[in-house]
């Protein structure tokens, strides 16, 4: 079976529109553009998959459909500066990730999965797991456990997408959800231990998370179409 090349579609060419709008205000902090093109980057994401596989009715693109819209309420809410808005955002943004996991598992196959084969591939991502935490103890107060919660289901769920690799070509899915976890590591990071000056944080932050939520959704139209010609 030979992948079919990467296509773009009008709803596509907006949200790399409003991406390099919303780049373009973060890099010079402008905060009334970052207020007006933020939100808009899921929904117009969430809406080009949905109308792309919604004809597929699968359970797989259901909840990776419901990840992006609860990305939605985690942009908006991580536009307010107090902790409880970025509580908020972190339980949205749990609650995409918790999607995105259940929608890799739910990918059917005759073929096994990565880590029934290679298990080795859990330890790269533990250690990721242990290393932000460690680093990130002292540092977290209240927010301690939220922290502990969320980074286990942002592991987990790159564990998921690395299983599903034995499956079906997925490397653009995966490329995704790595580069998501890039941005989410950087938000840790510049909210819990600002001393260490990371330069352009928000704009590092943004890039990686456009390309990662947009993986994430070309990634999953990708294996959907590659599930119905097999």
């Amino acid at each position: 079976m030979q992948n079919k090349p990467l296509s773009f579609q009008p709803l596509e060419y907006a949200y790399f529109t409003i991406a390099i709008f919303n780049l373009l205000a973060v890099f010079i902090q402008y905060q009334p553009l970052i207020f007006a093109t933020k939100p808009l980057l899921m929904c117009l994401l969430g809406l080009y998959f949905h109308q792309t596989t919604a004809p597929k009715k699968w359970n797989f693109a259901f909840f990776i459909t419901a990840g992006l819209g609860a990305s939605i309420f985690g942009d908006t809410f991580l536009l307010g500066s107090s902790d409880g808005y970025f509580t908020a955002g972190l339980l949205s943004f749990l609650i995409a990730h918790l999607c995105y996991f259940v929608g890799f598992s739910q990918y059917k196959s005759t073929k096994q999965g990565l880590l029934w084969t290679q298990y080795w591939w859990i330890a790269p991502f533990m250690l990721f797991w242990f290393t932000m935490n460690y680093l990130l103890w002292n540092k977290t107060g209240d927010l301690r456990l939220p922290v502990l919660i969320y980074s286990a289901v942002i592991t987990a769920m790159s564990i998921g997408v690395v299983h599903l690799q034995g499956k079906t070509a997925a490397k653009l899915l995966l490329l995704g959800v790595l580069c998501f976890v890039v941005s989410d590591s950087f938000i840790a990071f510049s909210k819990f231990m600002p001393e260490l000056g990371i330069s352009h944080a928000p704009f590092i932050i943004m890039f990686t998370y456009i390309i990662g939520q947009y993986g994430i959704a070309k990634g999953a139209i990708k294996v959907i179409e590659n599930s119905v010609i097999e």
